[in-house]
């Protein structure tokens, strides 16, 4: 009985961390998919002081990197802050939902192709401008400059427990549709 017992409790943690790691990656793309219909349906926003706005710079997702596990935030935004920030994520937007991503899911990279990092990232942001969820996508650090705007994001996550660290998966956003694919690749 403890042999049997031992053994189906590994399974069972085994299986229970990739549960983990796969819920995080889909409510992601819950995410980028919700702040994607919010543009598209111009959702008002409520500020602070109890006014409600149809943010014209539209609706985002902001996903911060981190290499210290369990600290990396996802975070669905009304892009209201400051008029020189509009493509940006910054401190004046509305946060409607965050969440951290479990210490088990590491967001490594934001990629123009399946292989072409972007430099220095740190952050990733996804941006939907209403009435038709015009998609905008940058790295948060200056993203007025070419450099920083791509036709095709692809955001990579890995699961901190594979041994191999083969377990990558990427989440792909074409900026002219805006919708998300989560795709396994080794």
């Amino acid at each position: 009985i403890g042999i049997l017992f031992a053994a189906g409790s590994r399974t069972y943690l085994a299986e229970r961390r990739r549960f983990t790691y796969n819920d995080s990656l889909n409510q992601i793309v819950t995410f980028i998919k919700t702040s994607r219909n919010y543009a598209v349906t111009s959702r008002s926003a409520f500020l602070a002081d109890g006014t409600s706005v149809v943010p014209p710079e539209g609706y985002g997702v902001h996903i911060s990197r981190s290499d210290v596990a369990g600290a990396s935030k996802v975070r669905l935004f009304a892009n209201v802050g400051a008029a020189d920030k509009t493509n940006q994520f910054d401190a004046g937007d509305l946060v409607e939902e965050e969440f951290t991503l479990p210490k088990i899911t590491k967001f490594e990279a934001m990629l123009k192709d399946a292989k072409d990092a972007i430099p220095a990232l740190s952050e990733a942001v996804i941006i939907f401008r209403p009435p038709l969820a015009e998609t905008f996508i940058s790295n948060n650090l200056e993203p007025d400059t070419p450099a920083n705007v791509v036709d095709t994001l692809y955001l990579r996550f890995s699961n901190r427990e594979s041994p191999t660290g083969a377990d990558k998966q990427f989440i792909s956003i074409n900026r002219t549709a805006g919708f998300p694919e989560l795709e396994l690749r080794q």
